[in-house]
């Protein structure tokens, strides 16, 4: 009986002796195996640039468009735009927006620019309306010596000594704005004579007196 267990323990500790064996020693590196053989040649990619409607692509060529790219999957591909994934497949998709960046420094100021042609000149806008409705000189006895628009001038003494000026192509109206510079130092005032239109001009210092004068007769608009 005690043989048997000895044995028993023999072949144990043979067991444990050669698993530690194989593990801890490696045996020779065997012979190199033969080559293996070669592969099918791999496909190249035709870039081609910015794709066109037009031009005609075959299989493996490469595009740009709208940032990304694209490979066609077949020839014969004409006027399809590479987002049809039928006829394309995405290779690099377009990046993303990347953040603003930072403010640059002023620019120095340029120099200053020549001087432009003169511009061509305008149309001539249309005349404006003629404000003076009559203007003249009227000497100390109420002759006209120079006038424009006046039929006659004279010295009245009705209803009151004053000069009467009697305008061509119209009779004078309380509406105008008239002008009277006297010759002398004397005042002068302009008045309506509603019985014929006429204007009546009043030379006056102290009493009526006769005095040359300017008038000058407007029309406002």
């Amino acid at each position: 009986m005690q043989f048997f267990r000895l044995l028993a323990i023999l072949v144990v500790s043979l067991a444990l002796v050669s698993g530690i064996l194989s593990t801890a020693c490696a045996g020779p590196r065997g012979e190199q195996g033969p080559q293996g053989e070669t592969g099918l040649p791999g496909a190249g990619i035709s870039w081609r640039g910015q794709w066109s409607s037009s031009t005609a692509y075959a299989a493996d060529d490469a595009v740009g468009y709208q940032g990304s790219s694209y490979i066609s999957r077949q020839d014969g591909n004409t006027n399809h735009a590479p987002t049809d994934s039928a006829w394309w497949d995405l290779w690099v998709a377009k990046g993303d927006t990347g953040p603003t960046g930072a403010t640059g420094a002023t620019g120095a100021q340029g120099v200053k620019g020549d001087t432009g042609t003169q511009g061509v000149q305008g149309i001539q806008g249309p005349a404006g309306p003629n404000m003076i409705v009559a203007m003249g000189v009227v000497n100390y006895d109420g002759d006209l010596d120079q006038g424009y628009n006046v039929s006659s001038s004279a010295w009245v003494t009705d209803p009151y000594p004053c000069y009467k000026i009697t305008l061509a192509d119209r009779p004078y109206s309380l509406d105008y704005v008239t002008v009277v510079s006297p010759f002398f130092n004397t005042m002068a005032h302009h008045v309506y004579n509603e019985d014929d239109g006429a204007l009546l001009v009043v030379m006056w210092d102290t009493t009526y007196v006769k005095c040359g004068f300017s008038f000058m007769v407007l029309e406002c608009p």
